[in-house]
């Protein structure tokens, strides 16, 4: 049986931290959830993520054209 599970903003933080570990294990279940078609997310996820990539990205607003 395969249960379907959330995947939280973290996971795909920490696929592109500097820590190697929970970058690993963050990367396995993405896979699996993409792999098993059992993983989910939600439009708060995706706007959450991409807040921190562009808070942590130098001259986000230059690629984005947000001012």
């Amino acid at each position: 049986m395969n249960d379907s599970f959330f995947l939280d903003t973290n996971l795909f933080v920490y696929t592109f931290s500097d820590n190697s570990e929970k970058g690993e294990i963050s990367q396995r279940l993405i896979d699996k959830a993409l792999s098993d078609l059992n993983g989910k997310i939600s439009v708060q996820v995706v706007q959450e993520f991409l807040n921190v990539v562009r808070k942590q990205t130098p001259d986000s607003d230059k690629l984005t054209g947000i001012k």
